[in-house]
């Protein structure tokens, strides 16, 4: 991801993307590293491509670049939840499960932060109680005019139903929604993201 907000223009944008040459990398870094030689022609250590690229006994040497992903300008107000994931820290029936859950968000600085909101759904039974335990931010860089900000929020649900394989029982599967509001319970939601 690239912050563009203070090159883009009300009308007329281009984007050009220049690749720089793999074998060019590699020959450079290989001509660092003389005189210590690798057998064979295996400048191809240097990039982190598909070894094939560079040719094999069935195929020709294609060492290629390009765009594999689509590409998109995404454009927000204040801030945007970019990710989310659950790492489950200890599991005790009785005194429950024990869950860290990491966001990665995107805001524009100067914003104030208003408020997360989780909820947890198990399966079809609806909402699921749990009690937070931990807030903390693990990183934080400012690009221009937008800050990076990947922070966790410790939580224990109480009583979870735990995962049961093929045959063994019912699988319970839980989903979590994090949404961002600008001002308490009752505010406008600005972004939302679903594990």
């Amino acid at each position: 991801q690239v912050d563009v907000t203070d090159k883009l223009k009300a009308k007329g944008n281009t984007l050009n993307i220049v690749f720089q040459s793999p074998v060019n990398y590699d020959n450079q870094k290989a001509a660092e590293l003389y005189p210590l030689l690798l057998p064979a022609d295996n400048t191809r250590v240097y990039s982190r491509k598909a070894a094939y690229h560079y040719g094999w006994d069935w195929g020709p040497r294609l060492v290629t670049s390009g765009v594999w992903k689509s590409v998109r300008l995404e454009g927000y107000d204040l801030m945007k939840l970019t990710d989310v994931w659950v790492q489950q820290i200890d599991v005790d029936g009785p005194r429950g499960a024990e869950l860290k859950v990491i966001f990665e968000a995107d805001y524009l600085l100067g914003v104030p932060k208003g408020v997360l909101l989780l909820e947890i759904i198990e399966g079809s039974n609806g909402v699921v109680e749990f009690e937070e335990t931990k807030h903390e931010i693990l990183e934080s860089v400012e690009t221009g005019t937008v800050s990076h900000t990947k922070f966790a929020v410790d939580l224990t649900i109480k009583n979870p139903k735990l995962w049961w394989t093929y045959n063994l029982g019912t699988p319970t599967v839980y989903s979590l929604t994090a949404s961002f509001s600008n001002g308490g319970t009752d505010g406008e939601e600005i972004s939302s993201i679903s594990t």
